[in-house]
């Protein structure tokens, strides 16, 4: 008694895989951009009102390009950011003229990182649907950070 196995369609079935990976960036990109924009227009939001430099500084440029890959920065350029979403400590010092100067302590404001965090959440949930959609399985060690 022989077996016998017939394929039908692998030569297409391994087209389609060859073309993947290019369909799941472009897909991706949009998403990723998507999100990033999404992501500064919440941060700026999130600063106060008075603080233009700080909603001017968020800023979204593209990450590094490599093969199969999608990134985007989102940063703030802003001179006082770091102070802003770190605080700052009460501080003394003394002029030229021996006039001594005590400044505030400043608490963190705590914009930025949280709504990146939510940002990136979001994005994993949708790039896992766009690779769900595309016939692959997401798993929880898949490194989208999602449960299986």
């Amino acid at each position: 008694m022989s077996n016998r196995i017939t394929w039908s369609g692998l030569a297409e079935y391994a087209a389609d895989l060859g073309r993947l990976p290019t369909a799941l960036v472009d897909e991706a990109t949009a998403l990723v951009y998507d999100a990033a924009n999404g992501t500064a227009d919440a941060i700026r939001a999130a600063y106060p009102s008075r603080s233009g430099d700080l909603r001017n500084g968020v800023a979204v440029r593209p990450g590094t390009e490599r093969p199969f890959t999608v990134s985007a920065i989102v940063e703030n350029l802003a001179p006082l950011a770091w102070i802003f979403e770190n605080g700052s400590q009460t501080r003394q010092y003394v002029t030229t003229r021996g006039v001594k100067h005590l400044t505030g302590r400043m608490p963190p404001g705590h914009v930025f990182i949280p709504r990146v965090i939510r940002g990136r959440r979001a994005l994993d949930v949708a790039l896992a649907a766009m690779v769900t959609r595309h016939g692959l399985t997401v798993t929880a060690d898949s490194g989208l950070g999602l449960a299986a």
